[in-house]
């Protein structure tokens, strides 16, 4: 609708003053790029998002610092405490701030930023300033631009990215091609005379006419404000606007300045989102007791997500083996089957995107799709994002996130995938207890392979008569043919449960090659507390033997009840002999021999080496021979591999001795058949 004689848009613009383009000029651009912040009003830390990184050229990625480093860095000198004074009453007397202020990009040039911010709460109930900033150095250097002639100026209104409107009256006088693009509006459409209450949505203007009302009765009302607008298709969008009065030759006239927020507001609801999930898994994460297993972990983050508005699953999965995914935790909408993605399926789709790094998709049903598939698709699921769960390069397992709300599901595509990545959160502790639950079963696996297998062999080392050199006996070693070290072995068996079956493969196995000994010597047998936990079990396979044991008990072994040793060893029977192995590594030790009432005390090996030249050491197996002597046992001297050694241990009374200068363990044939 106009009013009036309508004049073409050049005929306004040649009767518009110089000082309307002047106005023009101070607000042609808003707008270049957009990052954002969050600052801990607590900590007093700073995280600047990959996008403001950029744009102060400090980098591409996500970026955390004390937040006096960052006005030391950033701020001008003169700006410094000015800037930081108008935050803190901004934010103790209205909880937010808007700010504009100069800034040194880290390759020195200084810049205009314009900084929006709001202080919230995160799950603690701690205060934590989230804010949005925006580039306007572009606009003042284009409207500096402007300055050289009225033609130039003209030029750049007409391509400015601000929307800029002149009005009088309730109606429109002219609108740049930014305005029109920004409204939905025909290129064709004559905007003089039409109506501005058309392109205000309603609630917006009950603000507008309380404007006017004030204006009448001579009260100020503000020139910058946030508003709804209203496209011509109908749908509505908030604008910054700010308004200014100029004077035409045919009156005064409204200028508007409107700046499209959209794109900001979203950068905001999709901070705050982010904001909410990682303060959610952090204080979920740090409030879990140090012992808490994987499923508890999982469990806690699973709950913690599900609590977000629009997250309608949350789960935690692991990846145990190939074509394997094994559900961790998961909250799902009431009814919802507590299954996990299909092999083939799914199954593959979800981790083809824990392997690209954190990834989302919109959800849609596919053919192949198995129950998991066809339940989300049932219950309306509209996206789904997936962070995979790191520990170093290896992908353990992915936490899945999804949502049943259409606009919501944007989010979850477009901004979730950055916060569910969480190799850099301090959900690592999940990712360590993911991988010792895969390094377990791992490792069960292959111990009882090794079991299966027999994937080891007995050699023997023979216990020699230091005075005639006659072996005295034969201790049993254990080579496996991994190559690694037996006593790793064993320690990786025994912290996978599986320690005992696999001593006792040993046992047998060295009770079995053993009947290739000479006869009559005794057979040494190491054997922990816990492998003599059930006496019959091992009175049996004791029973096998051909020859006299001595069980062997390492000072490195804690037993925690002698006097229950004891009866367990009585309860095996037979001609069994205690020898406490490794004497003088430690203090244990001495109570093993005054305890166990042993037959034989092994000497460790750090004595006997280099006995023959050291005083201390010769004092030391004086006093452990005495030792044992007067518990009523005899000594033997382990590791001995030079004569000299062997003359010094004969001289000061031992009586056994054992180590390379008598033999290298070798297969029990190298000592020649049993007669």
């Amino acid at each position: 609708m106009t009013s009036g004689r309508s004049r073409p848009p050049q005929e306004v613009m040649r009767s518009l003053p110089r000082r309307l383009f002047e106005t023009f000029q101070q607000r042609a651009h808003e707008l270049a790029k957009v990052g954002t912040y969050l600052i801990d009003l607590t900590t007093r830390q700073v995280v600047i998002s990959p996008e403001m990184a950029y744009l102060l050229r400090m980098g591409d990625s996500w970026t955390q610092m004390p937040l006096s480093e960052f006005r030391d860095r950033f701020y001008l000198p003169e700006d410094r405490d000015l800037v930081q004074a108008k935050a803190e009453h901004s934010y103790a007397t209205e909880g937010k701030a808007v700010l504009e202020s100069r800034m040194v990009r880290a390759d020195g040039v200084v810049i205009w930023l314009r900084a929006s911010s709001s202080v919230e709460r995160n799950e603690r109930g701690e205060p934590v300033a989230v804010g949005v900033v925006q580039d306007v150095t572009e606009s003042a250097v284009a409207i500096q631009k402007l300055q050289a002639t009225e033609a130039r100026f003209r030029a750049l209104i007409d391509g400015a990215p601000v929307a800029i409107g002149v009005g009088r009256n309730g109606r429109t006088l002219w609108v740049n091609p930014t305005y029109r693009t920004m409204f939905g509006l025909p290129d064709d459409l004559d905007m003089e005379g039409q109506s501005i209450a058309d392109q205000i949505a309603p609630d917006s203007a009950a603000m507008l006419t309380g404007f006017s009302q004030r204006r009448a009765r001579g009260e100020s009302t503000p020139d910058s404000y946030d508003m709804m607008c209203r496209r011509s298709d109908g749908s509505t969008f908030p604008v910054h606007t700010t308004v200014t009065t100029i004077v035409l030759p045919d009156g005064p006239a409204t200028v508007a300045f409107v700046t499209d927020l959209t794109e900001l507001k979203r950068a905001e609801a999709d901070l705050a989102l982010e904001g909410s999930v990682r303060a959610a898994l952090n204080s979920c994460l740090h409030s879990l007791p140090p012992e808490a297993n994987a499923e508890q972990s999982a469990q806690a983050i699973s709950d913690a997500l599900f609590a977000i508005p629009g997250v309608d699953l949350a789960a935690v999965v692991e990846f145990s083996s190939p074509g394997t995914t094994l559900p961790l935790a998961h909250r799902t909408p009431p009814g919802f089957p507590v299954i996990v993605p299909e092999p083939g399926g799914r199954d593959e789709q979800i981790r083809a995107l824990a392997s690209a790094g954190a990834s989302a998709i919109y959800w849609t049903p596919l053919p192949d799709d198995g129950p998991w598939g066809r339940a989300l698709t049932a219950i309306g699921l509209q996206a789904v994002a997936v962070g995979p769960i790191f520990y170093g390069e290896e992908v353990e397992g992915a936490i899945i996130v999804g949502t049943c709300d259409p606009a919501f599901a944007r989010t979850i595509v477009e901004r979730l995938p950055a916060v569910v990545d969480l190799s850099s959160t301090p959900s690592a502790m999940l990712a360590e207890r993911l991988h010792a639950r895969r390094e377990q079963t791992t490792t069960h696996a292959a111990v009882l392979d090794v079991i299966a297998r027999r994937a080891f062999r007995s050699v023997f080392q023979p216990v020699v008569d230091l005075t005639t050199s006659v072996p005295a006996g034969f201790e049993a070693l254990v080579r496996f043919e991994s190559g690694q070290r037996p006593d790793h072995c064993l320690a990786d068996a025994r912290r996978v449960g599986a320690g005992v079956a696999l001593e006792l493969a040993i046992l047998e196995d060295a009770i079995e090659a053993g009947r290739q000994l000479p006869p009559g010597s005794p057979l040494h047998l190491n054997a922990s507390p816990a492998v003599l936990a059930d006496p019959s079990l091992i009175r049996e396979l004791f029973a096998r033997a051909d020859r006299s044991i001595v069980l062997e008990v390492t000072e490195h072994e804690v037993i925690h009840d002698y006097a229950a040793f004891r009866d367990l060893v009585a309860a095996i029977g037979g001609n069994i002999r205690i020898a406490v192995d490794d004497a003088g590594a430690g203090v244990a030790n001495f109570a093993h021999i005054v305890e166990l009432h042993p037959d034989l005390v092994k000497i460790d090996i750090g004595l006997v080496r280099g006995v023959n030249v050291d005083p201390g050491r010769q004092a030391l197996v004086i006093a452990m021979g005495h030792f044992a002597r007067a518990s009523g046992c005899h000594v033997i001297a382990e590791g001995i591999e030079t004569q000299e050694e062997a003359a010094m241990l004969r001289s000061l009374g031992v009586e056994l001795g054992q180590g390379y200068l008598f033999g290298a363990p070798q297969p029990a044939e190298a000592f020649g058949s049993p007669a």
